[in-house]
């Protein structure tokens, strides 16, 4: 299988990019081929896929609403009283799609900041939009952490139903859940959490422990969760590999 990845990071700060944040809150600041200043963890994706990223694979609220009021200046919308929604959630699928027109095959998508906060919901929503029109083609998968209290070694799952709960109220169910933790999170946590969201598959409930090297978490991910697997099969990439293949011969 050899498929054409890309990344889209967004991030719903309102900063146009990442030149005047300060790495004390962000981390330094990563350049993409085409000079843009973007966040840390898109050299992180660089490095893991080995490919090369511009300044379409970083995109922040004030990106978007900056896109979106010059349009409005230049009387693209005839008129109409500029929303969040339509508008807003339309500018940032367009962000979307414009991987899909330039022929790229696996697009992965990260959606910053936390679950429930304000700024973020423009972006679930047009998550849910866009789900609507890509059901098989399109899968979610939620990050949370499990908190272990240091004076007991409790281990506490409330963070993480709290933030299933908001997506659900948002009509969002994650078809994979990775839960990060100091140590390995055992079957007992995953069931307390898949029993108060049913709809989620126990198989897809993924346990990632800290690690000192950053590198190692894909390597985690890949041999001992079987993540590759699991995206195979709710991907279906097999077929889409065959179809491809195909389509290259004919």
């Amino acid at each position: 299988m050899n498929l054409q990845p890309s990344i889209l990071k967004f991030d719903p700060y309102l900063n146009y990019n990442s030149t005047f944040l300060s790495p004390l809150q962000h981390g330094e600041v990563f350049v993409t081929k085409d000079g843009e200043e973007g966040d840390l963890d898109l050299g992180h994706y660089e490095r893991f896929l080995g490919i090369k990223l511009d300044s379409n694979s970083c995109i922040t609220t004030g990106k978007v609403f900056h896109t979106l009021l010059k349009k409005e200046r230049e009387g693209a919308f005839g008129g109409e009283t500029v929303q969040v929604i339509p508008h807003l959630v339309d500018e940032i699928i367009e962000k979307v799609t414009y991987f899909e027109r330039h022929k790229k095959e696996i697009l992965l998508i990260e959606l910053g900041g936390t679950v429930s906060d304000l700024e973020q919901r423009p972006f679930l929503e047009a998550a849910i939009q866009l789900k609507k029109k890509k059901m098989e083609k399109m899968i979610f998968i939620h990050v949370a952490p499990i908190l272990s209290l240091s004076y007991s070694g409790e281990r506490k799952t409330k963070p993480t139903q709290s933030s299933l709960s908001f997506l659900k109220t948002m009509g969002i169910i994650p078809d994979i859940l990775i839960l990060r933790s100091e140590k390995e999170v055992d079957y007992k946590i995953k069931e307390k959490v898949r029993l108060n969201f049913p709809s989620l598959n126990q198989e897809n409930i993924l346990s990632v422990p800290y690690r000192r090297n950053i590198f190692e978490i894909p390597l985690h991910l890949y041999e001992q969760e079987k993540l590759g697997e699991k995206l195979n099969s709710l991907l279906s990439l097999d077929n889409f590999s065959k179809q491809e293949s195909q389509e290259l011969d004919e």
